[in-house]
């Protein structure tokens, strides 16, 4: 735009050049021309120097309107062209130094807005935009240091308390990520990205877990409904996850009672382990029930795992298996087969499930599929794992939403097609409700 402008004026003097030359030549003597000549560029020069001149505010607000309508190039053509007729014009550099980072060019954005932090009277607007870049380039020692930086001068601005807490949050820092947003929410009591934030440090900092659940089983045929009462504390350590589980089942026109114990020790980053052991005096519970099981995180969100359980019911009953997962997305993958030996032939079952998770990540959808039966599946009559003649094909779903943010509440439906004995075959509904309340 401002080239233009030049080469129409300098086009226009070169003319009138010509035309006084013309006059000097044909009709005028040198010194009437000559005078005539000064006083016409005197005369010109003044509009020219004001055609020469430019609105800052009005540039910024084109190239403003540019970049916000996807027009980056051309937004940073006018900045730049701003930036070199009007240097102090700050709020150009901030929109130039935004786009870059907008465009994914982290170094290129620093570049233009480091220099707006050096100086005696920081630049509020650049400092947020490096905020952002940080955020966005996955640095929260930056964006902490920059956040506090700006709130040594503005302790009350909003977004920088926010991304400040955020940072925090990041480098897992949570009770001073509570305690940013403690005063972020005293200077704006309903700013929803804190108030978000709040909802997710409250599940970070809850170590424990109270989770009740019913399970009703009907069946088509030979058996009256079944009713289990499971109740299951966690305790959530440095080290792994503990937990503490009871069920109350009526099962048989008999009511009797499980106690058992799971401990998920982490080794170190990749590895952890699951331990299990529990036992009942119940004919319908096995007497004394024990796991083990080896993970191994592996690469691109892959898990895998290797196990043994033991059940202890007239005879002993060890079951082999091992696991692969997959985390994709918001969906996790997994498949888990267990073999168990019985005398000269193995009884085999397989189980694949997918999970989606949604809405603040502990919510999902699942849907399991399976043939055969698990030792882990505590609701069905495990005395039948040894049969290996004995078939079972299986289809359940779950989901699991959130009431408020350390309540939730679980759904669970299920259908297995069952051989309870040789060519003997009867469905088995399952339903069941849940709650879990942690704190």
């Amino acid at each position: 735009m401002f080239d233009k402008q030049l080469t129409v004026r300098q086009a226009f003097f070169m003319r009138l050049t010509y035309f006084f030359k013309f006059l000097e030549y044909r009709c005028y003597g040198k010194t009437l021309a000559t005078l005539t000549l000064l006083l016409a560029l005197i005369w010109l020069q003044v509009p020219a120097q004001a055609q020469g001149k430019i609105d800052p505010d009005s540039v910024f607000k084109e190239a403003q309107t540019l970049a916000f309508a996807g027009n980056h190039d051309q937004a940073k053509t006018l900045l730049r062209q701003l930036i070199k007729q009007a240097p102090a014009y700050q709020d150009a550099q901030v929109l130039l130094g935004r786009i870059h980072a907008w465009n994914g060019h982290y170094d290129s954005a620093r570049l233009v807005l480091n220099p707006l932090t050096k100086t005696d009277a920081i630049n509020l607007e650049a400092i947020t935009a490096l905020v952002d870049v940080a955020l966005w380039s996955n640095h929260p020692n930056q964006i902490l240091y920059l956040t506090q930086e700006g709130l040594r001068t503005h302790p009350q601005h909003q977004e920088l308390l926010y991304k400040k807490a955020k940072a925090l949050h990041l480098l897992k820092r949570p009770s001073e990520a509570k305690a940013t947003l403690s005063e972020l929410l005293a200077v704006n009591p309903a700013h929803e990205q804190g108030l978000a934030l709040v909802a997710a440090l409250q599940e970070e900092l809850a170590k424990n877990s109270l989770y009740v659940l019913y399970e009703l089983d009907a069946f088509s045929k030979s058996l009256d409904n079944w009713h289990t009462l499971s109740l299951t504390y966690t305790r959530h350590l440095k080290r792994g996850s503990l937990m503490g589980r009871a069920y109350v089942a009526n099962r048989y026109e008999q009511t009797g009672t499980m106690l058992e114990a799971d401990f998920y020790p982490k080794l170190n980053d990749n590895w952890y382990l699951y331990l299990n052991a529990g036992g009942s005096s119940a004919s319908f519970f096995p007497k004394f029930r024990s796991g083990v099981s080896v993970y191994r995180k592996l690469w691109r969100g892959f898990e895998a795992e290797a196990g043994l359980r033991y059940l202890r019911y007239e005879q002993n009953t060890f079951i082999y298996t091992g696991s692969l997962s997959k985390y994709w997305g918001n969906f996790w993958f997994s498949f888990q087969p267990y073999f168990s030996p019985t005398g000269q032939e193995i009884s085999r079952s397989y189980f694949f499930t997918a999970r989606y998770y949604y809405g603040e990540g502990a919510e999902f959808l699942s849907l399991t599929l399976g043939s055969g039966f698990s030792p882990d599946d505590r609701n069905k009559d495990l005395s039948l794992l040894p049969s290996s003649t004995l078939r079972s094909n299986k289809i359940r779903l779950d989901a699991q939403k959130k009431l408020t943010p350390l309540l939730l509440v679980t759904i669970r439906m299920g259908l297995d097609h069952q051989e309870y004995l040789p060519s003997t075959f009867r469905n088995n509904f399952t339903f069941g409700l849940g709650l879990d309340r942690r704190f």
